[in-house]
């Protein structure tokens, strides 16, 4: 059992990784799609559940619950490998994509998972890719926001804790703005714009996010 990854018991893991020297693991698209594509198949095949996810160009979070910590490791190894195979042919990648192993912290409380959830979902804001959290179609959040019906995420756990999705929708946008300052987000999208205009493919977080079902 991968101890050194934090993985001891059953329950509740965040579980994360980031590309090696922080490089991108996703370039366009269609390669975030590849690999939620990848997660709807082996999460089915390793029996766990999605609670939240996550995916940043360059790293990626994922709440995830499971009966047996083996079942996260499995799922996540095939998740990193058969996505490191697909950039590698896709882009002619070389080398290692992803910085080590994955990593997973146990979530002790209910607490502590409630505001995981709020911490996956802001990372978008965070980075300053986007302003409305809704527009990262890359997130569980459209889905907890009930602006897309996604398959992936379970959301009747967080949701219990709250009177309505709209709760919850409210109670991490306002955890994002306090996080948040006009500055920062005005600073850090300048930098995305930057980044935007040297890529072979902008990122397309807007109304998109309504259409695509994971």
């Amino acid at each position: 059992m991968p101890r050194r990854n934090g993985l001891i018991q059953p329950g509740y893991y965040h579980a994360y990784n980031r590309g090696n020297n922080k490089k991108a693991i996703f370039n366009l698209n269609i390669d975030y799609l590849h690999f939620l594509r990848r997660v709807k198949q082996y999460q089915k095949k390793y029996s766990l559940t999605v609670i939240c996810y996550c995916l940043m160009p360059n790293h990626f979070h994922f709440c995830l619950k499971a009966d047996s910590p083996l079942s996260i490791s499995k799922f996540m190894k095939q998740v990193q490998m058969t996505h490191a195979q697909y950039m590698q042919r896709q882009h002619g990648l070389v080398g290692h994509l992803y910085q080590g192993r994955f990593k997973a912290k146990h979530v002790e409380t209910e607490n502590q998972l409630i505001y995981l959830s709020a911490y996956i979902h802001i990372n978008p804001r965070l980075a300053g890719l986007v302003f409305d959290l809704s527009e990262w179609q890359w997130s569980s959040y459209p889905d907890y926001s009930e602006i897309r019906q996604g398959t992936i995420p379970d959301k009747k756990i967080l949701l219990s804790h709250f009177h309505s999705p709209r709760h919850y929708k409210n109670w991490v946008d306002r955890l994002a703005a306090e996080k948040t300052g006009g500055t920062l987000y005005a600073e850090a999208r300048t930098r995305v714009r930057l980044r935007e205009a040297l890529c072979v493919e902008a990122l397309t977080p807007g109304a998109s996010a309504t259409k695509i079902h994971f």
